[in-house]
């Protein structure tokens, strides 16, 4: 996934104080798509969702993801753990869309959705962290 480089500006105070509500909620919104991607994957496996509504909803996540990483990188955190996710989600999807529908396919790959959504989990983590250090630096310098 290439992505573009832009020159960004130091946040203010008042700036990390203000993203909070904002970062939280992004991050929220992708927890929520990916709990629903994963549902969206139980359904296509029991055949009661196509394909199609598979990659909609891998969709939906592939946006929530991107915010997100835009906003850590607004804040000039690193995002190297989420930079592949997309990608690593992207494959395992595609492997198994192309096998048949059942629950012995989705028990099959689930071993590489885990460590998706594991990865996932434990970058969101850090950078949460590491923006809650800059956030509480910003408001002890009030």
């Amino acid at each position: 996934m290439a992505t573009a480089t832009a020159t960004l500006t130091p946040p203010t105070r008042t700036s990390v104080f203000l993203q909070q509500g904002t970062i939280e909620s992004l991050v929220t919104r992708l927890l929520v798509s990916t709990k629903q991607l994963l549902q969206r994957l139980t359904s296509w496996s029991e055949e009661r969702a196509t394909p199609t509504e598979v990659r909609r909803t891998r969709l939906l996540f592939n946006e929530n993801l991107f915010s997100c990483i835009t906003r850590f990188r607004d804040m000039h955190l690193n995002t190297a753990g989420l930079d592949n996710i997309q990608e690593w989600f992207t494959s395992v999807i595609e492997t198994i869309l192309a096998d048949e529908a059942s629950p012995e396919s989705y028990r099959t790959h689930n071993p590489a959705i885990r460590h998706v959504v594991t990865s996932l989990l434990q970058s969101l983590r850090r950078l949460q962290t590491e923006y809650r250090g800059k956030s509480s630096t910003g408001r002890r310098l009030r």
